[in-house]
């Protein structure tokens, strides 16, 4: 393995920051589109109920699915960033796509009338990819039994002004946020329809609050049917399944063994959920996001089973992560004292095939003049010695379910012991510290 620096994609990343360094937090589009929502998402995390997990679960399986249907010349899961606001869109060929799951199938012609959301999430990517159509998948049934599919090619004017429409409600919920205060918003779409926020008790909302149309999809005519493609799409999704067996569900399980299984069967000691990334990881991420449409993707797992789609930018598996140090650390001293971000993403690499991978890491405490990241570039030969470990570790964890025997594990690396909650029993090296 060799580690060095990147300075071309440092010197983009570094042109791109001071607009990004200096403007408010990006906001997500499902934010945007949905005020309300958005609000208490930045309030108290996002949610994900144990109810919905199986849905959500099944949603992730059809997208990842979808990479195999549309082929090699789509992008999965494209983030991109504009004018302070950040979307993922699911797929992208020549026209940006959006899947959504469902219970009851909805013909094409009626997705403006009972899907709004969906539609306005369409309409909110082409306006930021600056693309006039787009193509709303909707995929009704269960695992159990045959998928309804239909697909809708909506028609997008002025995609450059219904970006500035975006960024008015984006002004809107920023004063909201700002004011700490959702009443200047209007009523959540989902109030009484599931809302997570809702059944954990932790919005205010009445039901009462004003109903307005979401402004997005002003306009926009109802969708024309793309039958052949919904055709396609249902064909492969009802025909023979290729049954993915795997062990691992988390790379995290691959990285720390030891830590997974103990919190698997003693129980997480992390409390509550937490908003998923600091204000410079966001900003980090808003940066990858400002390139070219298409540069930051999800690459499709090739040589092994991996549990989830892998980050990608400019075609090669990414990481992105920050330090708390008091000094910008040198290739050497990141290679020496975090291993972790190698054993990762030499895992994601091996899951694609690719020897080549990339560490964007933010430096939490740099002093305000300095940019505070530094792109690193990873070189993993023999790309196999990864593969190897991955099945050797996926292995042992499955014998370690089933018997308990967690010391044939890899221990977790000394400088975990200073926050683990499972030390001393653990038997990784380290003393606890007292806290």
């Amino acid at each position: 393995m060799t580690l060095a620096p990147l300075p071309s994609a440092q010197a983009e990343l570094a042109r791109r920051w001071p607009a990004i360094a200096h403007a408010p937090l990006p906001l997500r589009v499902t934010d945007v589109i949905d005020l309300r929502r958005g609000f208490w998402r930045w309030q108290v995390g996002s949610r994900v109920s144990a109810a919905r997990l199986p849905t959500v679960e099944r949603g992730t399986r059809l997208h990842r699915a979808l990479g195999g249907i549309l082929g090699p010349s789509a992008a999965l899961e494209v983030q991109i960033h504009r004018d302070g606001i950040v979307g993922q869109i699911d797929a992208l060929t020549d026209v940006p796509i959006e899947l959504k799951t469902t219970s009851q199938s909805v013909p094409a012609e009626e997705l403006l009338d009972r899907r709004p959301d969906a539609v306005a999430q369409l309409v909110a990517y082409c306006a930021l990819a600056d693309r006039s159509r787009g193509w709303l998948g909707l995929v009704a049934g269960t695992d159990a039994g045959p998928l309804e599919v239909s697909v809708g090619e909506f028609r997008v004017e002025g995609p450059s002004d219904r970006r500035q429409v975006l960024v008015h409600e984006a002004g809107r919920l920023r004063r909201a946020l700002t004011a700490n205060s959702p009443a200047s918003l209007p009523a959540c779409r989902w109030f009484g329809r599931g809302c997570e926020f809702q059944q954990e008790r932790l919005c205010d909302c009445t039901g009462g609050e004003v109903e307005e149309r979401t402004p997005v999809i002003a306009g926009v005519p109802p969708a024309r049917s793309v039958e052949a493609i919904a055709t396609e799409w249902k064909r492969a999704w009802n025909g023979p399944r290729t049954t993915e067996s795997t062990s691992i569900s988390s790379f995290h399980e691959l990285v720390y063994p030891r830590l997974a299984y103990m919190e698997a069967t003693r129980g997480s000691t992390e409390g509550p959920p937490r908003a998923p990334m600091s204000g410079l990881r966001r900003r980090l991420s808003a940066v990858l996001a400002a390139g070219p449409v298409g540069e930051v993707t999800k690459l499709l797992p090739q040589a092994v089973q991996a549990p989830d789609l892998i980050d990608g930018w400019q075609g090669e598996p990414v990481l992105l992560r920050t330090t708390h140090s008091f000094t910008r650390p040198t290739p050497e001293e990141i290679g020496r004292s975090a291993p972790q971000h190698a054993l990762e993403l030499g895992f994601r690499c091996a899951a694609v095939g690719v020897p080549n991978g990339r560490l964007v890491l933010g430096w939490e405490r740099a002093p305000g003049n300095e940019i505070p990241f530094q792109v690193l570039h990873y070189r993993f030969e023999p790309l196999g010695t990864f593969s190897r470990m991955w099945r050797e570790r996926a292995r042992a964890l499955e014998e370690t379910r089933r018997d308990g025997r967690f010391d044939r594990l890899a221990a977790c690396p000394a400088w975990r012991a200073r926050s683990c909650p499972y030390q001393p029993g653990c038997g990784c090296p380290g003393s606890r510290v007292s806290r």
